[in-house]
């Protein structure tokens, strides 16, 4: 399975830029850092974020008509609560959006705006299955394992913030990996400067 991680400033309001990027990418999955293209969710970026939130429906569009496969992760409006957003991960494969994850885990300081999920879905294609967690979750790992109680094969994490949180992403995932070994990584996303 070839994976094609891509690490990109991106302005959402660069459509064609998105578009060339996988179109510079060859087959398999193409995955993106968490928070790609709506910024990182923060008290001083939640203006910011009113603003380019509506872009997420133009971004997703945009993916889909590549016929790609790719794991999307956006900020998305809460279709009710103002000024509240959803730490989303859309999963695009053969042009639809095949399912999404939102975050269940919130970090402390994302709760002012950042909504929870509240279910772990499982994600199919290609014979092969896999969940997905996002950034600080990878630091629990009773989330892995209802993840593996579900019968996935593989684990997917998106984060933004490698380098602060080293331990959880370089450390934890590989003691999960031998100590449960129905979960080898799909992928790990991180930022590095």
């Amino acid at each position: 399975m070839r994976i094609n991680i891509v690490q990109t400033n991106y302005d959402p309001t660069e459509i064609e830029r998105l578009t060339e990027i996988l179109n510079d990418v060859g087959g398999g999955i193409t995955c993106f850092p968490e928070c790609f293209a709506l910024g990182r969710s923060g008290v001083e970026t939640l203006q910011y974020l009113n603003k380019v939130s509506d872009e997420t429906e133009r971004i997703i569009e945009t993916v889909k008509k590549t016929g790609k496969t790719v794991i999307l992760p956006l900020i998305e409006w809460h279709p009710v609560m103002r000024n509240r957003f959803y730490n989303t991960v859309y999963v695009i494969h053969n042009g639809d959006v095949i399912g999404t994850y939102r975050r269940v885990v919130i970090h402390p300081m994302e709760k002012p705006f950042i909504q929870s999920g509240k279910e772990f879905p499982v994600f199919e294609f290609d014979d092969t299955t896999f969940g997905v967690l996002i950034c600080f979750e990878i630091a629990f790992p009773e989330l892995t394992r209802i993840i593996a109680l579900k019968g996935v094969e593989r684990l997917a994490t998106s984060d933004i913030s490698g380098e602060v949180w080293s331990f959880h992403h370089a450390e934890k995932p590989s003691m999960r990996v031998k100590t449960r070994r129905r979960l080898p990584p799909l992928i790990s996303i991180w930022k590095r400067s």
